[in-house]
């Protein structure tokens, strides 16, 4: 039986996607399967698939989606600090980043799957989030406060350091707690960029 509201015709795709970041956010990507996310919006398995090949693609669609709204609220983030140098905006970048694996679990636990290699898949929006990282850093050379160096390589080691401590916070293998979660990332996030600024 479909449960009340669970979806208004012609949302069914939205909805085994909206159920699946809820079921996301307390559960391991492999513990669900497209039959449970059916049958929790009320809808027959074979209705799913008419939207998604199988688990794997409905979740890289919510990884799409989750890299979408964390682009979104980087943007917003840095367009309030525009008069700011590279490295404000840059520790800006880095609380957006782990409030949103803190505020959206379910999003963020479908953002760190092992990307979908499908040669029919355009580039995904985590590019896109990188890219405002890139442009970060060259903003930051151009204006001589970073050292001159290869951007995309900069950007990738800053992502991955601060990939690793959101997701080692949000996965609680490293307990912090929530209420300075944001200044604790601000801190380590900080020893990060002095090794880019020129001296």
């Amino acid at each position: 039986m479909k449960p009340s509201g669970a979806y208004h015709h012609g949302d069914l795709e939205r909805a085994l996607k909206t159920e699946t970041v809820r079921l996301l956010a307390t559960t391991e990507a492999d513990a669900i399967s497209l039959r449970e996310v059916a049958r929790n919006v009320g809808v027959d398995h074979r209705a799913a698939y008419r939207h998604f090949a199988d688990r794997e693609t409905l979740i890289a669609d919510v990884a799409e989606d989750g890299y979408c709204a964390l682009s979104a609220q980087l943007e917003a983030g840095l367009a309030k600090h525009a008069e700011e140098g590279a490295v404000h905006r840059l520790l800006q970048f880095a609380r957006a980043y782990v409030q949103f694996s803190l505020k959206e679990p379910g999003y963020y636990r479908a953002m760190i799957r092992p990307r979908l290699v499908d040669k029919d898949r355009p580039a995904d929006a985590g590019d896109a989030a990188l890219a405002i990282l890139e442009r970060e850093v060259r903003k930051g050379i151009a204006s001589g406060e970073f050292a001159d160096d290869d951007v995309t390589e900069l950007a990738v080691g800053l992502w991955s350091h601060l990939h690793g401590l959101a997701s080692l916070i949000a996965g609680r293998r490293l307990y912090v707690k929530p209420s300075i979660a944001v200044a604790y990332t601000n801190r380590i996030f900080e020893r990060s960029l002095r090794g880019l600024q020129q001296r």
